[in-house]
Parts: C-alpha cells; structure tokens; sequence
C-alpha cells in the first residue's frame, strides 16, 4: 500500500455480497467509505451499530429495521453531498456508484425503496 493510499484511506472498494444481492449494511459500508473523515460520520453510523448488534448472523433485517438503516442512508447522502470537505459528489453521482456496484437484496425490499434507491 503506498503512503498516500495509506493517508487518504480506500475508497469505492466494494464490499463483498452475497449472491442474493446487497444488504443494507453493505450499501451503507460502501457509502461510508467514500467519507474523507471517518470521525464526521461516525454520530450517523450509530444507528447502524445498534441494528446490527441486535440482528444475529445469517438474520433478516426487520422492516422497521430497514427503514431505519434507509434514514442512516439518506444522512450519509446528505453529508457526502453538502458537507464533505475533501470530494464533490452529487446525489446522482453516488445513487449510480450505488447501482453500479450493488445487485439489491430481494429480503430487503423496505430498505431499497425507503433510500430512494
């Protein structure tokens, strides 16, 4: 890994899925990723914490659980659109990085939807 790889973190790696298609959690991973400053993000990323404390392994996601991680979607979004301080992204620009690298989960349909994806 080079120093500058190193300074400016990895960014648009994609998460592995599985061959049903993407979580929640993936997508969200990913959208994190792009942050420059991990520590901005970091109060968002809370709600996803708890979800995925509360699921087991191998589980789905709740709808309620879904709607939540939407909300934790549509946040990362809004900072990675107005408030990041190192990269200009537009809203269609990360919705089709999104689409481009993720086949969706068909159990996580609320999620999909909600997120405007």
């Amino acid at each position: 890994m080079s120093w500058l790889s190193s300074f400016f973190g990895t960014s648009e790696t994609r998460p592995s899925t599985s061959p049903e298609g993407a979580t929640a959690v993936d997508v969200i991973t990913y959208l994190a990723s792009l942050a420059s400053n991990p520590r901005e993000i970091d109060p968002i990323l809370d709600r996803l914490r708890e979800v995925t404390v509360r699921q087991g392994k191998n589980t789905t996601l709740t709808e309620a659980d879904q709607a939540a991680l939407a909300e934790v979607f549509q946040q990362l979004l809004r900072y990675l659109v107005e408030r990041e301080p190192l990269r200009a992204f537009t809203r269609e620009e990360i919705l089709a990085k999104v689409h481009g690298q993720f086949k969706p989960a068909p159990t996580e349909t609320v999620f999909w939807g909600k997120a405007g994806l």
